[in-house]
C-alpha cells in the first residue's frame, strides 16, 4: 500500500558533513543539494532505487530518521567552491552551482567515480555574487548575480566556458535572487531590494532592453520563490505578508507595472520560502519558520500542513525523480527530506 499523501522521510548524513543545505534539485536517479556552511555539495539516493535496497543501505551506515537512504557529500579539493548556494543540470548531465562565497560558477560531474575530484571552477571579473541558476532550452545556463544587480548567462558546451559569459545589465535589476525560466523561454527573477519581480526576453538581439520590472505589491508582500504555474503561469512565495502569488499567463505581453497577479494567504503562514507543484496541481510551499510543508489547492482555495521529527527550517523543495514525492532540504536542520504528493504509485493523483 502506497504511503499516505505527506508522509514525510528526513535523512541524515551519517559523516555529519550537512551544514544548512540550501538548494536541491533532481539529477538523474539521485537528488542532489549544497551544504552552504561547510562548502560542500551532496546527494541522496532515494530509497526505494533498486540499486541501493533498504538492507544494502543500512549495511553501509546510512543514518535517518524513517528509511535508509545513503548520502555522501563532497568538497572541492582546490578550495574553490565556497558558499554553494543553488545548483542545476544542464542539458549534458554535468552539475553546475552557484558559489556565493567565492564569486564563481562550479560543475561536477554525478556520474564519475569519485565526483569530488572532477569540480571545475568558472571564474569571470563579472560573477560577483551569483544565487539561482537555471539551464534554458537553448542549452545556456542563467544566473542571478546579486553582487553585481545583473543577469548573467554562460554556454557550458564551450572548451572554457568563462570565455561565454555574458552579462545583462539595468537600472530595473535590483539585488536579484530566485531566477526561473518559463516555457517561453522568457527569464524572471525577484529583485530583492525592491520587492518586485524582474523579466527579460533571452532571445532578444539586445536583451537589456527586453528588461521590465513588475510590482511592487505592497499588500502581498516581498516575492521569494518560484514555481511553474497552470498553463504557463507562475507560482511566487511571498514573505512579510506571507503568501502564494498567482502570475497569469495573459501576463506575458502585458507592460511593466500592470502585471496581473492573485494573491492568496492563511493566517497559519509563517515564511514560506521554497515552492512547487505536484502532479495533481496542489502548490507545496516549505514555511521555513513554522517548520511545515504546506500544501495549497488552487481550486477550493484551502490549505493543509504537514511536519515530522526532523523538519526543522524547510527551505528549498523541488521534485525528485519519483513523481509522488517532492524532496526539501532542512536548512536549520542539516537534513535532507521528502514528502508524498500523490497517492498512487505511479505518480498519478
Amino acid at each position: 500500500m502506497a504511503p499516505e499523501i505527506g508522509s514525510i522521510d528526513v535523512y541524515r548524513d551519517p559523516e555529519n558533513l550537512i551544514e544548512s543545505p540550501c538548494g536541491i534539485i533532481a539529477a538523474g536517479d539521485d537528488v542532489w543539494f549544497t551544504s552552504i556552511a561547510n562548502d560542500r555539495v551532496g546527494r541522496v539516493r532515494p530509497p526505494d532505487d533498486t540499486r541501493f535496497p533498504a538492507h544494502a543501505a543500512a549495511a553501509i551506515g546510512a543514518s535517518t530518521i524513517g528509511t535508509s537512504s545513503p548520502i555522501e557529500t563532497f568538497a572541492d579539493p582546490h578550495g574553490r567552491m565556497r558558499l554553494p548556494t543553488n545548483l542545476f543540470p544542464d542539458a549534458y548531465g554535468r552539475i553546475w552551482i552557484t558559489c556565493l562565497g567565492s564569486d564563481s560558477l562550479a560543475g561536477i560531474d554525478p556520474h564519475a567515480a569519485d565526483p569530488a575530484f572532477t569540480i571545475t571552477a568558472v571564474r569571470h571579473p563579472d560573477l560577483r555574487g551569483p544565487v539561482a541558476i537555471k539551464s534554458a532550452a537553448t542549452g545556456l545556463l542563467w544566473f542571478s548575480l546579486r553582487g553585481a544587480d545583473a543577469i548573467g548567462s554562460l554556454d557550458p558546451r564551450a572548451a572554457d566556458p568563462a570565455t561565454t559569459v555574458a552579462i545583462v545589465r539595468s537600472g530595473l535589476i535590483a539585488d536579484p535572487s530566485a531566477l526561473f525560466i518559463d516555457a517561453r523561454g522568457l527569464v524572471w527573477w525577484v529583485n530583492a531590494a525592491t520587492a518586485t519581480v524582474g523579466r527579460l526576453d533571452p532571445s532578444s538581439h539586445h536583451p537589456a532592453a527586453t528588461v521590465a520590472r513588475f510590482g511592487p505589491w505592497p499588500r502581498y508582500g516581498a516575492p521569494r520563490a518560484w514555481a511553474p504555474g497552470p498553463a504557463g503561469g507562475l507560482w511566487v512565495t511571498t514573505q512579510n505578508e506571507p503568501g502564494l502569488l498567482r502570475i497569469a499567463p495573459p501576463a506575458y505581453g502585458a507592460a511593466p507595472g500592470i502585471l496581473a497577479v492573485t494573491w492568496y494567504t492563511d493566517p497559519l503562514l509563517h515564511s514560506p520560502d521554497g515552492v512547487w507543484t505536484a502532479p495533481d496541481g496542489t502548490v507545496w510551499l516549505a514555511d521555513s519558520a513554522g517548520d511545515t510543508l504546506v500544501r495549497f489547492h488552487p481550486d477550493a482555495g484551502s490549505w493543509e500542513r504537514f511536519t515530522a521529527p526532523g523538519v526543522e527550517g524547510p527551505f528549498d523543495i523541488k521534485p525528485g525523480p519519483d513523481p509522488a514525492y517532492l524532496w526539501f532540504t532542512n536548512k536549520r536542520g542539516g537534513s535532507i527530506g521528502r514528502i508524498r504528493v500523490v497517492r498512487g504509485d505511479d505518480g498519478a493523483p
